[in-house]
């Protein structure tokens, strides 16, 4: 039974906007950030805002302490936040919503070391059950009381840690579809660049996807 989540990057937009929709479904939250006072200050916020006990504030290493972990950081940071930490990760569940994107003209995605995202932090983890989730979800959109109603592709080779994220991201009202098979990593993050490019170029859309014909 998850206790706790703890979210890395919890302060940012993504992931404040995520903690919201798990404590709205009953999850006790802890937000990490790279200072502590900033962490605990900011969960002290959320719980005054939305007359709530569920957060809980602290350093990163604070939050890697809970029971399921969320990566909502830049990519650029998963070496400096995360990767000296795969011992204290080791047999935990991350969900992965980190994209390595490439800002411009046009949005791109990049490959580190030829690896997507999910590759990558799945290799640097490798004692821990990587999920690749949430990557389409639009944070101005989390960040709302609106349903979801969009398709979250999750992507991992532990079926254990399919089924708690699967848990977890259909309590918050998405429909959940595994996808198999890593070359597809990279193609699930170049939607990502896809959904903020659209975004963009249509202002005040919140472009995500929604699978039809799925028959789980």
């Amino acid at each position: 039974m998850v206790q706790s989540i703890g979210i890395i990057g919890g302060t940012g937009r993504q992931g404040s906007a995520f903690a919201k929709r798990l404590q709205q479904q009953g999850y006790q939250v802890r937000i990490g950030s790279r200072s502590q006072e900033r962490g605990s200050q900011f969960a002290e916020n959320l719980n005054a805002e939305r007359s709530s006990t569920a957060f809980s504030g602290g350093d990163n290493l604070y939050a890697l302490q809970a029971d399921v972990v969320v990566l909502a950081i830049p990519f650029d940071q998963v070496d400096v936040l995360v990767t000296p930490h795969a011992d204290l990760l080791s047999g935990k569940i991350i969900l992965d919503m980190t994209v390595n994107l490439k800002f411009g003209k046009f949005i791109t995605t990049l490959l580190q070391d030829g690896k997507s995202s999910y590759e990558y932090i799945r290799d640097v983890l490798p004692d821990s059950h990587v999920v690749a989730c949430l990557k389409t979800i639009s944070y101005a959109l989390l960040d709302t009381d609106v349903p979801l109603n969009q398709s979250d592709l999750h992507m991992t080779t532990s079926d254990e840690a399919f089924e708690l994220s699967s848990k977890i991201c259909q309590t918050i009202g998405l429909e959940v579809v595994r996808v198999r098979g890593k070359m597809h990593a990279h193609t699930i993050e170049r939607m990502v660049a896809l959904s903020i490019q659209l975004n963009k170029q249509y202002p005040g859309s919140h472009v995500g996807f929604q699978l039809t014909d799925i028959k789980g």
